[in-house]
């Protein structure tokens, strides 16, 4: 039975919804603060995940692959998801009883292989510029490309509003034991997910006020943020051309000492990443009172299961930090440390209602950059699987922030930096990569300086 929601029913349409609808509930903060977005900013493409693009070369049961997304499909909620706000005092999401898994099958064949490259580049542009229709489910899709006898490309795309990275390896995971299930016309018995609504209904239950009062104390004074933009070479304000971006690997042995000294002085990698992005926007900038924004997890501890739910349950929040010349870094490193695991005890907070609680006037974003330090759970069996079964992948997330640093902790840490054309040209985005790199290398080499050298050396250093 379907909860009570009145205000849906302004042309009768429960009927049709008891249905059609298996669930109702409303939005996590993240996912209404993207809805808002996408309706204020209608951008092409915007928040459309074109996470992967997979190569295979073996034989591969195309009825199988769309038997096993279906089982996927079935089988978690948010896959079935579309979000409604017409009318309502606040959006809710709804979940579709059935879906059909939405796969695209090409066979390219007779094409020669410079063709089908053309053809695969042309595909994912389109499919990075291709919005979802909000209010209509589902709010992923794949395609499936026949290259030869035995070469596949396959496509992933779909809303950030329906899941966060660490619902990555939890789908595959599914994903490939139903496929080899389905391959041998064996069925398989999987065992049933915590719903993502448990979440929902956890969110539901925080403390709004004691959040309002610690971000109000946070962001207390901070009034003007400078634009990174605006100090930056080659940026063209009012351009259109897409959203794309730039990667940079880490070299293996400065990705060795970086995890070294995260256990050796009780330090995540995520502090180094944001103190070396906070020292970089202090280089550029001048300031140091600097404040960017920061992916959380979002995961509560305390609920039950919610390791393996599957949703969004990131959150986007403002990270201000200080920079104090004086300091050393490791002092200084261990105070951000300090200061998040603070902030995570309200990384609840709605990003809409804690730009009203700053001092930031309501027309200035209060950041252009954000940092997201993807935090994946390890599986033995899924990484071997995608080692065996993927030979190429891509990924790609679409935001409104001019840019956004990702990095993933691979084997060699990759620094990934999504970012609009207009604003930044590339040869910029890979001078800003080189100097995060050696920044973070100056972390490993010089961790008992104090911040002004630093400062110094990364001025000497940078080219911009």
């Amino acid at each position: 039975m379907l909860p009570n929601w009145p205000h849906l029913d302004v042309q009768g349409r429960m009927e049709l919804l008891e249905q059609e609808i298996e669930d109702i509930y409303p939005l996590t903060p993240f996912q209404e603060y993207m809805l808002r977005q996408r309706l204020s900013e209608p951008k092409p493409g915007l928040y459309v995940v074109h996470q992967f693009s997979f190569l295979r070369e073996e034989q591969v049961n195309a009825a199988a692959i769309k038997q096993a997304w279906q089982q996927v499909i079935n089988r978690n909620p948010i896959q079935r998801t579309s979000f409604v706000w017409e009318g309502l005092s606040k959006p809710l999401q709804l979940v579709h009883r059935h879906i059909a898994v939405p796969l695209e099958e090409y066979d390219w064949r007779d094409l020669s292989t410079e063709v089908q490259k053309v053809q695969a580049r042309r595909y994912v542009q389109e499919a990075r510029q291709r919005n979802f229709e909000l209010d209509k489910a589902p709010h992923t899709r794949f395609a499936l490309i026949r290259l030869s006898e035995n070469t596949y490309q396959f496509f992933w795309s779909f809303n950030y509003m329906l899941q966060d990275g660490w619902s990555y390896p939890l789908i595959l995971k599914e994903f490939f034991a139903l496929y080899e299930a389905y391959k041998r016309n064996e069925e398989i018995a999987l065992t049933q997910r915590p719903l993502y609504r448990d979440f929902i209904t956890w969110h539901q239950e925080q403390d709004m006020v004691e959040a309002e009062n610690y971000w109000r104390r946070a962001l207390q004074g901070f009034r003007v943020p400078i634009p990174l933009v605006a100090r930056m070479p080659g940026n063209v304000p009012g351009g259109s051309d897409p959203y794309t971006s730039e990667d940079l690997y880490l070299p293996g042995a400065l990705t060795a000492a970086l995890r070294s000294m995260t256990r050796q002085h009780q330090l995540t990698l995520n502090t180094l990443l944001q103190g070396a992005w906070a020292l970089l926007l202090s280089s550029y900038t001048g300031e140091l009172d600097v404040l960017f924004g920061g992916i959380v997890s979002g995961r509560p501890a305390n609920l039950p299961g919610v390791e393996s739910m599957i949703g969004l349950f990131n959150n986007l929040l403002p990270l201000r930090i200080q920079v104090v010349p004086e300091m050393t870094l490791l002092s200084w490193l261990r105070d951000i440390q300090a200061h998040q695991a603070e902030m995570r005890q309200y990384d609840y907070s709605p990003p809409l209602k804690i730009k009203e609680w700053s001092d930031v006037p309501g027309n200035i974003p209060l950041f252009e950059s954000y940092l997201v330090a993807e935090n994946f759970p390890s599986d033995a069996a899924v990484e071997e699987k995608l080692r065996n079964w993927l030979r190429e992948g891509s990924g790609l997330t679409q935001t409104e922030h001019p840019l956004r640093i990702e990095v993933w902790p691979l084997h060699t840490i990759l620094l990934s930096m999504g970012y609009y054309p207009h604003y930044f040209d590339p040869n910029t985005i890979k001078r800003i990569l080189r100097d995060f790199q050696s920044v973070l290398k100056a972390f490993v080499t010089h961790h008992q300086q104090r911040l002004a050298q630093l400062l110094s050396s990364i001025a000497s250093r940078r080219n911009l």
